[in-house]
């Protein structure tokens, strides 16, 4: 009697489960449409599918450097860039001028159709 009841509720299971692909199958919209579109997009992909390299600051940073090299980074293909400092970083680190660099970069990187980010821990992990 088990037996029969196992196979009962699997072949309950599996109907379900035909039933229930047929229903999807017919909502699906038609695969050219939608793989057209995942190609264009596979092809052309915008900035936030593109890859962002760490962009290490050091050294005393001047703007006219930093939007240059903005432009290098589009020129290459990436989608934007994570600005970091690192050892060496003669500008003071969060000081005025730093900030001003920062939002220059900013403002640089949204005219080009790049994203730019921030990643503001120097040296030392975050919670440390």
């Amino acid at each position: 009697m088990q037996k029969l009841l196992l196979s009962l509720r699997f072949w309950a299971v599996l109907a379900c489960g035909l039933a229930c692909g047929i229903v999807q199958a017919e909502q699906t919209p038609p695969a050219a449409a939608s793989d057209s579109a995942l190609v264009k997009t596979f092809e052309h992909p915008g900035a936030e599918f593109r890859g962002k390299p760490f962009w290490s600051w050091n050294g005393e940073l001047e703007k006219g450097e930093l939007i240059r090299q903005i432009g290098v980074i589009k020129e290459m293909g990436f989608g934007g860039f994570f600005m970091h400092s690192r050892t060496g970083l003669a500008t003071e680190y969060l000081g005025d001028q730093w900030f001003d660099l920062i939002n220059a970069c900013a403002d640089e990187a949204k005219k080009q159709g790049l994203e730019a980010w921030l990643y503001d821990e120097d040296r030392w992990p975050s919670g440390s």
